[in-house]
């Protein structure tokens, strides 16, 4: 598998709710505030800032629509084995399935 790197877009399916909650289990304790797009996270393990932005839906009819979103990650002087730990997390508190 490829070393996640210290910095990348992911462009995501999810509203500024989801977002929040999403960081909320990750780092439970962290305190978010309703309008927040951006998050500063730390630990002895990692230090990643990560922002939200809102892009254009995609519209399949007037009943059907799929937020988007531009998410950014930015890891600060975190080793590539840590990064690669937090990102797991990241994927499976994000993660949509049926």
């Amino acid at each position: 598998m490829a070393e996640t790197p210290s910095e990348f877009e992911k462009i995501m399916s999810a509203t500024l709710g989801d977002f929040q909650r999403g960081i909320k289990a990750i780092a439970p304790d962290h305190e978010i505030g309703a309008d927040a797009r951006r998050v500063s996270l730390q630990t002895d393990d990692y230090s990643v800032e990560i922002d939200f932005e809102a892009i254009e839906p995609i519209v399949h009819s007037p009943l059907l629509s799929i937020p988007r979103a531009k998410v950014t990650l930015a890891f600060d002087q975190t080793p590539a084995e840590a990064r690669k730990k937090f990102m797991e997390r990241f994927e499976l508190a994000f993660q949509r399935g049926g």
